[in-house]
């Protein structure tokens, strides 16, 4: 229960501060009463909700994600520990509710999009336990990137810009995030270069990417909210 009631301290106090400017706001403009109080309500579900969710993260992620990384550590097998991280990754990320909504139609699509968070998020992993520098696997990354921008469709670019967040939903952040964490904590490394920061920066680009490349195989309307039928259409 204390874990609860300080989350919702917190949570509270970065919330309210809009909640009462929002409330403010419409009751200047005359906006429907039973409006506000639907907004009113819905308000207090998220401060709440928020923070039982975080209560939840507190007891699980961490835990899970230690007792992997330890067992990972254990074997002292690089290629392994990249095996079953990508293996759990790909799995963690295909039940991302997300990655449902835009693919739920299409499971080529899916394991597609999975397969792309993954691949990076391994990237991440590999950098953290050979004490790889951040900055050279983002250039690099990001390279790739814009060389693939020069030759697809540019009506894709903003759509495939805006899916790289498909990596940053509710159930695979936290735990790519912790898992990134324990393997460095563990691995004992103390240079800041070689943390657990940038994990999702890098998973982030294998989205972006993946949609990217679609676009040098397929033509896409220019009314970019259907591009995601038209993509589940094609593929």
């Amino acid at each position: 229960m204390n874990k609860f009631f300080s989350n919702l301290e917190k949570i509270g106090t970065l919330y309210i501060p809009v909640f009462f400017l929002v409330l403010i706001l419409s009751i200047i403009l005359k906006i429907d009463i039973f409006l506000i109080i639907k907004f009113i309500i819905s308000s207090l579900s998220i401060i709440v909700g928020v923070s039982l969710y975080l209560v939840g993260y507190d007891l699980s992620y961490p835990k899970i994600s230690d007792k992997v990384s330890l067992i990972l550590l254990k074997k002292k097998n690089i290629i392994y520990m990249l095996f079953i991280s990508f293996i759990l990754s790909f799995v963690i990320v295909l039940f991302e509710p997300e990655l449902l909504k835009v693919s739920i139609n299409n499971i080529k699509l899916l394991i597609l999009l999975s397969f792309s968070v993954s691949v990076f998020f391994i990237l991440s992993i590999y950098r953290i336990l050979t004490k790889g520098n951040y900055k050279y696997y983002l250039i690099i990354s990001y390279i790739l990137v814009f060389l693939i921008m020069m030759i697809t469709d540019n009506n894709i670019i903003p759509f495939a810009m805006e899916r790289s967040v498909l990596s940053m939903g509710l159930v695979s952040a936290p735990l790519l995030i912790t898992m990134g964490m324990s393997l460095s904590k563990r691995s004992k490394y103390v240079n800041e270069d070689h943390t657990s920061f940038g994990i999702l920066g890098l998973s982030s680009i294998g989205p972006m990417m993946i949609f990217m490349i679609l676009g040098i195989f397929y033509k896409f309307d220019l009314n970019i909210f259907s591009n995601i039928s038209i993509i589940n259409n094609l593929i």
